[in-house]
């Protein structure tokens, strides 16, 4: 009996050949995620400092979370600078609070509905029980189904039967309480900071928010007072074409790329007499009228 030519299936090439799987495409295996491109112009301007006796050339970077380059970064400096905070205020218990939507009123945002109503309520309640503020870290997730819960980390013990009752008072839903071991605390909160594309954040939302006294990026706060100030400027033109033009590079610092090239991130030249860091007034070349 002959097979009808519809459901005859050609033969695969290759000795012990096996037919091709549904797993081999990152669209049917759903514990990876397709690689995001990186911002169009991250890496290629420049910010030039000028300093009283050099200048400062760096590669600048877009610094966002859905940059393909920067965003991985990012979230994994994020982690460890969670995970210390946490554990300096002894943030040592997990919250996990969503939201009820039979209580939340029609077309209300559930990313601002659980952060400026819900939440904000809850931390009144938290302080009047506790008698004092509370330290805290609030990771905001999406749910499969669109709407916004919390992973808050805080520095007291509190009873589930009262944060049930307290959170469900206030329009939220599901409560969940976890202690979180000291020793795998950047571990534990990383994969509260990994998200899907489907489910990312809109554009403009932060992340995590944290209490006040609970700084971040602290080097973005702090100042000394006996520093010279540096005045950075934007520069539209890649760092390379600045370092071939600089007068007397005394330092510069390279790093390798995921793909293995090897990149220039920061340079320091001297200052010339007439200011700046090199020949600035030579005829603009075509490849700096491209970049601008």
């Amino acid at each position: 009996m002959t097979t009808p030519a519809s459901t005859t299936v050609a033969p695969f090439r290759g000795t012990g050949a096996k037919p091709p799987s549904l797993l081999d495409s990152y669209t049917h295996y759903r514990n990876s995620d397709p690689p995001r491109p990186k911002k169009p112009y991250c890496g290629t301007w420049t910010m030039v400092g000028d300093g009283s006796h050099s200048v400062k050339h760096l590669r600048h970077r877009c610094k966002g979370y859905r940059c393909g380059r920067c965003g991985p970064r990012k979230r994994r400096q994020l982690s460890r600078r969670l995970g210390q905070l946490a554990t300096e205020h002894k943030l040592f218990r997990m919250l996990t609070l969503t939201l009820d939507p039979a209580k939340m009123p029609p077309g209300t945002d559930s990313i601002k509905y659980i952060r400026g109503v819900v939440w904000r309520k809850m931390r009144v309640y938290l302080a009047r029980r506790l008698r004092r503020t509370v330290a805290y870290e609030a990771i905001l997730e999406l749910q499969g189904n669109g709407r916004a819960h919390l992973h808050v980390l805080i520095d007291a013990f509190i009873p589930w039967e009262w944060v049930r009752a307290a959170w469900g008072a206030l329009g939220g839903g599901h409560v969940r309480i976890e202690k979180i071991d000291v020793r795998n605390v950047s571990a534990y909160l990383s994969k509260y900071l990994t998200k899907d594309p489907e489910r990312e954040l809109p554009s403009g939302v932060r992340h995590v928010t944290t209490s006040r006294g609970l700084v971040i990026w602290p080097e973005a706060h702090k100042s000394d007072p006996g520093s010279v100030e540096t005045r950075w400027t934007l520069s539209r033109l890649p760092i390379d074409l600045h370092y071939e033009r600089a007068h007397a590079r005394k330092d510069e610092h390279y790093e390798t790329e995921p793909d293995g090239c090897r990149t220039l991130v920061w340079f320091v030249s001297e200052m010339t007499s007439e200011g700046g860091s090199g020949p600035s007034e030579l005829p603009r070349t075509r490849e700096e009228i491209a970049y601008e």
